[in-house]
């Protein structure tokens, strides 16, 4: 019972946020090494994806934030990361198309976000798109044979979310069985 209760509370925990958090704080850094150590400028996709990252950040602080408080709060950091990850998923795939020619698109060097959030303005050296988009970045510098950054953020993506949705589907569906056995 003891495994049963560990995932049933495993997303409301402070562990999952700050794993959350975490790998946030990590792929900004990734992102951010690339660009000023390796000088692989980013694109307007890319920058974009950086700014889902960022919110994936902020809903993991309130995540760890809200962990003591009523669960059905701890909704809105769910649907934040949820709707994130997905994101960043459908724009890593939109990348990964235009990098191997099954998309034809230009993605200019507007990062395109609305006028209320101008985060390439606020935070240029993060968040200014400086490079095209379909240039093919390798995951490890100067291995072609391996995958691209693109792919690497889309396939990595998918599995997140598909753990994420996992874990928050099967937590609800043994809090609903333990609301049941009370009932009963």
């Amino acid at each position: 019972m003891t495994g049963m209760r560990f995932f049933k509370e495993l997303p409301f925990s402070r562990l999952f946020w700050s794993a959350i958090l975490l790998g946030a704080v990590l792929s900004e850094g990734v992102a951010l090494f690339f660009q000023y150590a390796l000088h692989e400028d980013p694109c307007a996709i890319c920058v974009n994806i950086r700014a889902y990252v960022a919110m994936i950040g902020l809903a993991a602080v309130a995540g760890l934030l809200m962990s003591n408080k009523r669960k059905i709060w701890m909704a809105i950091p769910h649907v934040v990361l949820l709707g994130s990850v997905l994101k960043i998923s459908m724009l890593s795939e939109q990348a990964v198309r235009i990098e191997k020619g099954t998309l034809f698109s230009t993605c200019g060097m507007d990062a395109g976000f609305p006028a209320w959030l101008p985060l390439d303005s606020w935070l240029p050296s993060v968040f200014a798109p400086t490079g095209i988009c379909g240039r093919i970045v390798p995951i490890i510098p100067g291995w072609t044979a391996g995958p691209s950054m693109s792919e690497v953020l889309h396939y990595g993506s998918m599995t997140v979310l598909a753990l994420v949705v996992l874990l928050i589907f099967e937590s609800c569906v043994l809090m609903m069985l333990g609301h049941a056995k009370k009932a009963a």
